[in-house]
Order: structure tokens, then sequence, then C-alpha cells
């Protein structure tokens, strides 16, 4: 449903609003000096199934004047899952237009993680909170960890730092104090 004045040609693509939005990262960054690589930026499902998509990442990206290595994009497990081997074959294309390209799985993990997940994945998103109800075994991050997968924990608390590290888990996003 939209206004009966906006024609189809006036709706914003995903694949624009994902461009648009590494063009604002990307001056977001350059204007506030923030020189800390890569930037992280969430993709929706929308974009990944657009086939434009990774055009319209790398033009923003050149009109920000960064380059796409600079970027990281993370896609909901939820999208990646529900796109199957299209999903891959999508985030693929990122790749080969120089983009990082990671998973998030805070809120879920059903993505199969088989050789070409691991290979294509650089890092995976984790909210430590939710392990236990998400069901992920620690195997599976064991496993990704030793394959070079950056593993990220979101909302962590500082107390179960060594407990993360022997998991495999390198990275930690917002980390919340023990008191």
């Amino acid at each position: 449903f939209r206004p009966r004045h906006l024609s189809d040609a006036a709706l914003p693509s995903a694949a624009g609003w994902l461009g648009d939005l590494i063009e604002r990262a990307g001056r977001l960054a350059r204007d506030t000096g923030a020189n800390h690589r890569p930037l992280s930026i969430s993709a929706p499902m929308a974009a990944l199934a657009d086939k434009d998509a990774p055009m319209a990442a790398e033009a923003g990206a050149a009109r920000a004047g960064i380059l796409p290595q600079e970027i990281r994009i993370d896609f909901c497990d939820a999208s990646v899952s529900a796109l199957d081997d299209l999903a891959l074959d999508r985030v693929d294309a990122f790749r080969r237009k120089g983009f990082r390209v990671g998973l998030d799985a805070r809120k879920s993990w059903r993505t199969p993680m088989g050789a070409r997940a691991r290979m294509t994945f650089e890092a995976v998103r984790l909210d430590p909170s939710r392990w236990e109800a998400l069901d992920i075994p620690m195997s599976r991050l064991e496993v990704a960890a030793a394959d070079g997968i950056a593993l990220i924990a979101e909302n962590a608390r500082w107390r179960d730092t060594d407990k993360l590290a022997e998991l495999g888990v390198s990275f930690a996003m917002a980390p919340r104090a023990d008191s």
C-alpha cells in the first residue's frame, strides 16, 4: 500500500536504500574522525533479495569516498536461512564487489555453516545472554572460530570474558559492567 500520488518509480528500492545507508555511514565516519574499520552495516532481507543491491552498495561507498573493504555488511540470520542457497549466491555478489560480509546471529542462528558459509562470512555477531534460548551448540562456536570467523559478542558481561575466549569469541561490542 502506498499513497496514490507515488508511482512505482518513486518508491525507494532496497538496493537504493542500502547504497544510501553506506554513503551516510561512510560520510559520518569521515566527518567524526572515526577511523576504526570495518564499519558494520546491518542490511535487511530485502537488500539481500535485491539483485541490484551489490552494485548500489558499491556506488554508495564510492559517493562517500571509501573503499568497499572498509564496510562489513551484516545480514540477519533469518534472511540468510530463509533464502537458502540463493542467499549465499547473493552474499558472494557483495564479496565480489569487495565488501566484507557478516552474519547477525543475535536473534537466531539457523544458517547452516557448511564449508561455503564458513568461507563466505568473516564475522558472526552474537548475544551470549541468548545462547541457551536459541539452542546454539557450543561446538558451532568453536568450529566457526577455528575456521577464522570472528565471533563478536554483544552485550556480554565482563566477568564472562574468560569463558567467551575459551569458546573462540575474540571481540565484544557494548560490553556490560558486572556491578
